[in-house]
C-alpha cells in the first residue's frame, strides 16, 4: 500500500488581465522551468487543442505532469456562460480542493480574476481559498497600467483578504478599546471570546502587580508554586466532582491537544486497542495537527491535510434532527471497537458559526459514551466562564465529563493560561512506577506563576453571585435586542445561548468566506463597534460589564450596515 501524495504547498497562480494574453504560454514556460505539474480547473471552449495540450506540447513535460480539468466545456464562453450553455452545475466546493502532488503546481485560470464561475462566484475566490502567490500576464498596447493595477488591487483587496491596514490600539477599559487616534470602539466579541470582565479590571491587574515582585517564571517539573496551587485548588472547587486532576498548558489548542493524548494514553497504557475519535460536523478545537484533525476539515487546513489523522464524524444536531446525530453516535461506538473518545463543543459551536443545540441532546450524548465506555472530552475553551449562561456549558446538561478543555476566559482575559482536567481513572493510568507510561507533555510556560496569580483572582471572582448575576443580565439585554432584529428581512436564523448572540445575513454565497463578512468587518470597526463576522453568520459576544446602551450602539450598526448591503 503506497503512501499518499503530500498536500500541494507551493506553485503559481497564472491569471491576467483578460482572456487571450498568452497565460497558457507563461504556464507551459513554469512548467518546463520547475518540472512542476499543471492544473486549468476549468476550460471553456473545445476548440482543436485545450489548453492543457498545449502546455504540454510546449514544455515537452510527460503526461504524469498534467492534472485533468475538473470542468470541461463545450462552449466558448465565460464559465458560469458555458456552464448554463452545456447544461453543467459548477461545483465552488470541488474547485476548491487543488490536487496533491509532490511536484511544484501551475494553475491556469480562466481569462482574468473577477471572471464569473457561477451566477454567484467570482474566480478570485478560488484563488483565496488556494493561497498560491499570482503571477499576472498583461498585454503591452494602451490601458495596460490601467488593467494591471486594477488586477493587482483586487488581488490585494481578494486573494488573501487582506485588510486595508490594522488598528493600533494604545489601551483598553471596561468594554472598550481606544485606537492611537482616540477612537473608541466597543469590543462586540471581547476580543476573540476571552475578555469576561472587562479589560483592565482591577482585581486582575492588582492580582499581576503583587506576583511580579515575588515569582515571574520557574520550570514546572520538579517544582510547583502557590499561584498553580490555589488556581488548581480553586478549580476543583468550582468544577463537578469527577473532574479530579489538573494539568496546565497554556492556549485552548494545547488543552484539547493533551486532552485527546490523555484519552489515547489511557487506552494505550491498559492494553486496549482503542484509537478512533468520534468528532461533530462543523466542530473547531484548535490549531495544532491534532486539533486540526478532529475539527471540520477544509480551506483552514487543507495545506496540512496528509499530516491529520482520520476521524469519525456525526452530523451536527440541527433543531429536529437531533435524532439522527444521537443515532449516528451510538452506531459509531457501537460498530467501531475501537473507538477511543468523542470530542464535543457543548451547546454552541463557535467557530462553525455559532452552531447551537440544546442540553437534552448534549445530556443523550453523554449518554451514550457512556453506555459502550467511550470517553467523553468537552471542549470548554470558548463556552466555559459563563458564555452559555452558566459557569460551565456542561452544567446546564448535567454533565460530568471524562476530560474537560478549559482556557480563554480562565484568567479573564488577562493572560494566556489553559487547564485540562480529568478524572481519577484516567490519571491513573498514567501514574506508575514504569516510566514508559509517563503523560509525556509539557511547554517551557506552563503554569506561569503570573498567569496563575490572574486566573486565582479570576476564579475567586466567580465564587460572588454578583458576578453571575451580571452574566444573566447580558443574556437578558440579548435576547430583548434578538426580538427587536426579527423584524428585518435580510436576516434569518436568529439564536441564543447564554450570553452569546448570533443571526445570518441571507445571501448567496453563503458560508464563511462569505465576500459580505469583510465588507462588514471593516463597516462596523469605522462605526466603533468590534465585531468579526464569520462569513455571513454575525455574533455578538461581549464581555459582562457591557451596557444596555453599548448594546443598542452595536446593534444600530449592524442593522444599518446589513440593510445597506442587502437591499
Amino acid at each position: 500500500m503506497s503512501a499518499p501524495s503530500p498536500q500541494t504547498s507551493h506553485g503559481f497562480l497564472i491569471t491576467g488581465t483578460d482572456t487571450g494574453i498568452g497565460k497558457t504560454v507563461v504556464s507551459a514556460m513554469l512548467a518546463r522551468a520547475l518540472n512542476a505539474a499543471y492544473f486549468k480547473p476549468v476550460q471553456a471552449g473545445l476548440e482543436e487543442e485545450t489548453d492543457t495540450e498545449t502546455v504540454k506540447r510546449l514544455s515537452g513535460l510527460a503526461d504524469s505532469h498534467f492534472i485533468d480539468e475538473v470542468y470541461r466545456l463545450n462552449t466558448p464562453a465565460s464559465p458560469h456562460l458555458a456552464a448554463e450553455i452545456d447544461g453543467v452545475q459548477v461545483d465552488i466546493e470541488r474547485l476548491g480542493q487543488l490536487p496533491k502532488t509532490s511536484k511544484p503546481l501551475i494553475v491556469e485560470g480562466a481569462g482574468g480574476v473577477m471572471v464569473p464561475l457561477t451566477p454567484d462566484c467570482l474566480l478570485i475566490k478560488l484563488f483565496r481559498i488556494w493561497q498560491l502567490p499570482a503571477i499576472i500576464c498583461t498585454r503591452t498596447s494602451l490601458g495596460t497600467i490601467n488593467h494591471t493595477l486594477l488586477t493587482v488591487l483586487a488581488l490585494q483587496k481578494y486573494e488573501h483578504a487582506v485588510f486595508p491596514s490594522f488598528l493600533e490600539i494604545d489601551h483598553a477599559q471596561g468594554a472598550y478599546l481606544y485606537t492611537t487616534e482616540g477612537q473608541r470602539i466597543i469590543d462586540a466579541i471581547a476580543s476573540w471570546w476571552v475578555i469576561t470582565h472587562g479589560h483592565c479590571h482591577p482585581n486582575l491587574q492588582a492580582a499581576a502587580r503583587n506576583q511580579i515582585d515575588r515569582l515571574d517564571q520557574v520550570i514546572f517539573a520538579g517544582y510547583t508554586h502557590e499561584p498553580a496551587e490555589t488556581t488548581a485548588q480553586l478549580l476543583l472547587e468550582l468544577t463537578p466532582d469527577g473532574l479530579d486532576y489538573v494539568f496546565f498548558s497554556d492556549s485552548g489548542s494545547t488543552a484539547v491537544e493533551v486532552g485527546l493524548k490523555m484519552a489515547l494514553g489511557y487506552w494505550h497504557h491498559l492494553g486496549v486497542p482503542r484509537q478512533r475519535v468520534v468528532v461533530l460536523e462543523n466542530s473547531y478545537h484548535g490549531d495544532t495537527i491534532g486539533t486540526m484533525s478532529v475539527g471540520e476539515r477544509g480551506v483552514f487546513n487543507q495545506p496540512y491535510d496528509s499530516l491529520l489523522f482520520s476521524v469519525e464524524k456525526i452530523p451536527f444536531p440541527t433543531a429536529g434532527s437531533e435524532q439522527e446525530t444521537l443515532d449516528a453516535l451510538d452506531a459509531k461506538c457501537k460498530e467501531n471497537q475501537n473507538v477511543a473518545a468523542f470530542i464535543v463543543e457543548p451547546l454552541v459551536l463557535g467557530a462553525g458559526g455559532m452552531l447551537m443545540y440544546d442540553a437534552e441532546t448534549l445530556q443523550a450524548m453523554k449518554q451514550i459514551c457512556e453506555r459502550w465506555d467511550v470517553l467523553f472530552i468537552a471542549d470548554e475553551v470558548m463556552t466555559a466562564w459563563g458564555r452559555t449562561g452558566t459557569l460551565f456549558a456542561c452544567e446546564q446538561a448535567g454533565v460530568v465529563p471524562d476530560i474537560a478543555c478549559y482556557s480563554k476566559g480562565i484568567t479573564g482575559g488577562f493572560l494566556p493560561l489553559a487547564v485540562t482536567l480529568c478524572h481519577e481513572r484516567i490519571f491513573g493510568a498514567h501514574y506508575s512506577k514504569d516510566r514508559s507510561k509517563t503523560f509525556f507533555h509539557s511547554s517551557s510556560y506552563t503554569a506561569n506563576p503570573i498567569a496563575c496569580a490572574v486566573a486565582a483572582a479570576n476564579l475567586q471572582m466567580w465564587n460572588d453571585p454578583d458576578t453571575l448575576n451580571k452574566v444573566q443580565k447580558v443574556a437578558q439585554m440579548q435576547e430583548l435586542k434578538l426580538t427587536e432584529m426579527a423584524q428585518s428581512e435580510a436576516l434569518t436564523n436568529l439564536r441564543r445561548t447564554g450570553t452569546i448572540a448570533a443571526m445570518d445575513i441571507q445571501v448567496k454565497d453563503s458560508g464563511y468566506l462569505s465576500e459580505i463578512g469583510t465588507e462588514l468587518y471593516l463597516r462596523f470597526q469605522k462605526s466603533g463597534v468590534l465585531l468579526r463576522p464569520l462569513g455571513n453568520t454575525i455574533y455578538v459576544l461581549p464581555p459582562y460589564c457591557v451596557t444596555a446602551e453599548d448594546l443598542d450602539t452595536v446593534y444600530g450598526v449592524i442593522s444599518e450596515n446589513v440593510t445597506q448591503l442587502t437591499r
